[in-house]
C-alpha cells in the first residue's frame, strides 16, 4: 500500500475510479444512471450531471490546495445545482419523488457516517473533549455538511456542541432530511 500521504488520501477520495465511493466514481454511476433513464429526466438533468461529470474526469489530479479548494467547491455547487435543476424542471411525480427519496437517504447516510467518524477518528484523545480543537473539529463537520450557518443561526445556545450538533443535524425538522421525514 506505501506511505499514505495527503495527496494519495485526495486522489483516492476523489480521483480513484476503482474505489467505488471516491466522487468521481459516484458520479460515473449517476451518469451511467441518467443515461439509462433519460426519457424519464429533463434534458437540462442530463446536462448537468454529464457536464458536472466531464468537468471532474478532465480535472487535473495532482493539485495544490488553493485549486483543489476550488474544485471541491465547484463539486459541491454541481451538485446543488443538479437539485435545483430536477427540482425545477420534472414534474413532481412518482420519478420526482424516487429521486427526492434517494437523495435523502444518501444525505442520512453520508451524515450518520460523518457523525461516527468525528466521533470515533478525529478526537486525538478524551482529554480533548470540550477543548478548542475539539470545538474546531465540530465547526469543521458542520462546514463539511454544509450547515454550519444554519446551525449557528437555529441554535438557541450558540455555542457549538456534540449533542447540539447531533439534534440539529439528524432531527432538526426544518435542516434535516432525516428529522423533516420523521415530522411530516
Amino acid at each position: 500500500m506505501g506511505d499514505v500521504d495527503a495527496g494519495k488520501v485526495i486522489q483516492f477520495l476523489v480521483f480513484d475510479r476503482s474505489y467505488p465511493n471516491s466522487i468521481l466514481s459516484c458520479l460515473y454511476m449517476a451518469r451511467e444512471n441518467a443515461r439509462s433513464i433519460r426519457e424519464v429526466i429533463s434534458s437540462e438533468m442530463w446536462e448537468q450531471v454529464n457536464e458536472f461529470y466531464v468537468m471532474l474526469a478532465q480535472a487535473k489530479q495532482d493539485l495544490s490546495l488553493p485549486d483543489l479548494n476550488a474544485l471541491l467547491t465547484q463539486v459541491k455547487q454541481s451538485s446543488h445545482l443538479f437539485a435545483g435543476i430536477m427540482t425545477a424542471t420534472m414534474s413532481h411525480n412518482e420519478g420526482w419523488n424516487f429521486g427526492l427519496i434517494g437523495r435523502f437517504l444518501e444525505r442520512a447516510d453520508k451524515t450518520s457516517r460523518i457523525l461516527d467518524v468525528k466521533y470515533y477518528i478525529l478526537l486525538p484523545s478524551s482529554e480533548d473533549v470540550g477543548t478548542p480543537i475539539d470545538e474546531l473539529g465540530w465547526m469543521v463537520l458542520l462546514r463539511s455538511a454544509s450547515a454550519y450557518e444554519m446551525y449557528r443561526k437555529r441554535s438557541s445556545q450558540h455555542r457549538i456542541t456534540p449533542a447540539g450538533i447531533a439534534e440539529f443535524l439528524i432531527l432538526d425538522p426544518e435542516f434535516s432530511t432525516i428529522g423533516a421525514l420523521l415530522f411530516v
